[in-house]
């Protein structure tokens, strides 16, 4: 009988046919030179014979019958039996030992030798020490020879598995138990660019989300507060005057610059109905002042626009609106103010200015039917057209183009005369055009032809004259002259002129000084003020009005109440609107601010207007103070679009 065999080695895999004669020998291939065991004829289950105690195997004859071996099956089959062999012998076998805990003896399996188990006696959970069982070595065990980080040579062969891999789960392994050591690595110039463009990025993008939050959260609060302010527009509860206070502060409001073109000229058509929404002149010549500080920046010099943003039809309905000719000289002053402002120092633009102010001048104020008085001789030759009114406007304008060292223009205005030496436009028997007389004194010009009994106005435009051109020595003497001959309320405006004329020039003492004398002329004709209105509230108010703007805000409040305005309750509530808007701002200050004022009137929704936007710088937020304490109403309302004009305003200054 043959035994058919594949050599074990697995780079050869010869098979060999062997005899059965040969089982339990060694052998080796004919192919590598491996040394083969063979199984034993037990193993192999083959018939054997009995004789004398000892095994033989049958001969195998010619054309025996060949048995096929697996060793690999013989193999495992072999350490089966010699683990189910080994368990039998550790149930029989027992560990003897001492248990740490309780001291007492104890008999344990040696199948649980090595392992945790509670003790018998006290229950607690001991380790089983390891028995020895003194085993002989077995081919089938890896022997661990020399350090055991020591190199070596191991010859691999195809197809076998190494243990690579398991070691690189096992560093995985330790890395996400944090068992390895963290080796600290150098940053280089590489990794501080990279982590900078991170940081950056970080900061560009937190600095997106808060300027967008910031910007979401400001759009919503000026949409509810414009939403507010037009709301009470349309409210048919409130006065003229409040109706004329909103369109005023919203007008201010839309022309502010960054604002498109289309809500600028929204901006705009709201002044335009300022003027017919306020009833009260005195209310007219506050409004008017405002809209002519607002619209002066905004006129264009160029003359190549076509479509400006303030064209001159607004220009002129602006002046045409005051009626009494004081408050329209003041209306006047202030957008002559700031046109002129824009060409200073250029020649060109200046000469533009000049001639559309003129323009405006002209048609906002055209010449009136001049009517003979009564008792006049019928051959007496006087004009038939006075046009002093206009006059008196192209002399402000004088005035204020000397102001800004453009005293060659100011000649050119007012100096024209014809070939005869007469003068244009002017003629004797005319009303006297008083600042047209001081822009000719100041600019020494020769002196108008009038009737003698007109010689004391003229005297007061020429001591106006002398102080606007510098010349304080005819204007003192003047002066003393007039004071010598008692307080005249003739007098007053040209007192008020002066002094305003030197808080202009930073001469606030000397303005104090004026605004003296001018209270005691005031304080005489305080009753009289209904005989002439132009001459005598409007004079009041503004005498107010210039004290608080030389910086005696308190001294202003006392003469309001030295004058008994409140007898006039138009006239009180514009005094004090004027001078609580030249009161000092604090961070915090409350609705102190507005002492004084009606709750919700004109007055108070103006002041707190102007006054939230100084606020606002000082606090740096676009919620004021003075907002918060306000309850519900326009002036509440005012109050936060205030805030919030003046926040945008001083980010423009920045």
């Amino acid at each position: 009988m043959l035994i058919r065999i594949n050599c074990p080695n697995p780079q050869c895999k010869k098979q060999l046919r062997i005899d059965v004669k040969h089982a339990g020998k060694k052998i080796s291939c004919a192919e590598c030179k491996q040394h083969i065991r063979l199984p034993t004829a037990v193993e192999l289950k083959l018939p054997v014979q009995v004789s004398t105690g000892a095994v033989t195997e049958t001969p195998s004859a010619p054309g025996a019958e060949e048995q096929v071996i697996d060793f690999d099956m013989l193999a495992s089959e072999a350490v089966v039996q010699e683990k189910v062999a080994q368990q039998e012998d550790l149930k029989e076998t027992m560990v003897e030992f001492v248990c740490p805990q309780c001291d007492e003896p104890i008999k344990v399996s040696a199948e649980n030798a090595g392992k945790r188990a509670p003790c018998p006696s006290c229950r607690r959970i001991i380790a089983v020490p390891k028995m020895e069982t003194g085993k002989t070595a077995d081919w089938r065990e890896k022997v661990v020879q020399g350090p055991s980080l020591a190199k070596k040579d191991v010859v691999k062969l195809d197809g076998e598995w190494g243990n690579q891999a398991a070691a690189r789960v096992s560093l995985e392994a330790l890395e996400e138990a944090k068992a390895l050591p963290k080796i600290k690595r150098k940053l280089t110039v590489r990794d501080y660019v990279r982590y900078g463009i991170y940081g950056a990025m970080l900061i560009a993008i937190a600095g997106t989300s808060w300027w967008g939050w910031n910007r979401y959260r400001a759009s919503s609060l000026e949409g509810n507060t414009v939403a507010g302010v037009r709301q009470a527009i349309q409210t048919t509860k409130s006065v003229p005057e409040m109706h004329a206070v909103l369109r005023r502060s919203i007008g201010e409001w839309l022309l502010q610059p960054g604002n498109t073109l289309e809500e600028q000229r929204e901006g705009l058509a709201e002044l335009r109905q300022v003027t017919a929404a306020a009833s009260d002149p005195l209310w007219v010549w506050v409004l008017d002042s405002d809209i002519a500080n607002i619209v002066g920046p905004l006129v264009s010099l160029d003359p190549k626009q076509d479509k400006p943003l303030v064209d001159l039809n607004f220009l002129v309905q602006l002046i045409a609106g005051n009626k009494a000719s004081e408050t329209r000289e003041d209306v006047v002053r202030i957008l002559c103010k700031g046109v002129l402002k824009q060409a200073q120092g250029d020649p060109e633009k200046l000469q533009l200015a000049q001639n559309l102010l003129t323009t405006v001048i002209k048609q906002a104020i055209p010449a009136a039917k001049l009517t003979p008085p009564a008792g006049a001789p019928a051959k007496t030759a006087l004009p038939s057209m006075d046009y002093s009114d206009q006059l008196n406007a192209i002399g402000v304008l004088a005035q204020e183009l000397m102001r800004i060292d453009a005293r060659d223009q100011a000649m050119k205005l007012i100096g024209k005369t014809t070939a005869s030496g007469e003068r244009v436009m002017y003629k004797p028997g005319m009303p006297i055009p008083k600042t047209f007389v001081a822009a000719l004194t100041a600019l020494s010009l020769p002196e108008l032809e009038v009737p003698k009994a007109d010689e004391a106005e003229v005297e007061l435009g020429k001591m106006v004259g002398h102080f606007l051109g510098n010349q304080d020595g005819p204007g003192n003497e003047i002066l003393k002259k007039k004071q010598e001959g008692g307080y005249a309320e003739t007098n007053l405006l040209a007192y008020l002129a002066i002094a305003e004329q030197a808080i202009t020039n930073n001469r606030k003492p000397e303005a104090l000084v004026r605004l003296s004398e001018a209270m005691k002329i005031a304080q005489i004709y305080a009753l009289r003020r209904n005989v002439s209105w132009s001459n005598r509230v409007y004079a009041h108010v503004k005498l107010c009005y210039l004290t608080a703007l030389a910086g005696e805000v308190a001294l202003a409040e006392e003469r309001i109440a030295q004058l008994k305005l409140e007898e006039v309750p138009t006239a009180d509530q514009v005094a004090r609107g004027l001078v609580a808007r030249l009161r000092t701002v604090q961070a915090g200050d409350g609705d102190t601010l507005l002492a004084g004022l009606p709750a919700n009137s004109p007055a108070q929704a103006l002041v707190a207007f102007q006054l939230s936007k100084k606020q606002v710088e000082l606090e740096r937020t676009a919620s004021t103070t003075l907002a918060s304490k306000l309850g519900e109403g326009p002036a509440k309302h005012l109050a936060q679009l205030g805030g919030l004009l003046g926040a945008k305003q001083a980010v423009v200054k920045k």
